[in-house]
């Protein structure tokens, strides 16, 4: 198992794919084609499950909001991921 399996579904599995995306991410920063935005949003959907898991941590002690927390958290990297996506696309 990867470094990274305890994030929420919609984050990264394993720290393999963490690589990959950030080796991507460089050959786009490198590469003249992309934007700084887009950039900016492959960085965005790689830290934000990240930050908002940390974040999220004293909310698992209230009932009721484990579920919501969590599923706010995959929603918010499913659409950074799906916005740099786009906006790599040919």
């Amino acid at each position: 198992m990867g470094l990274l399996c305890r994030i929420p579904d919609g984050a990264w599995a394993d720290d393999r794919g963490l690589i990959w995306m950030v080796m991507v991410l460089v050959a786009q920063g490198r590469d003249g084609r992309w934007r700084r935005a887009t950039i900016r949003c492959g960085i965005a959907s790689l830290i934000a499950p990240i930050v908002l898991f940390l974040a999220g941590i004293p909310l698992g002690f209230v009932p009721g909001l484990q579920n919501v927390y969590g599923e706010a958290v995959a929603v918010s990297a499913s659409v950074l991921s799906m916005i740099r996506m786009a906006r790599s696309a040919p």
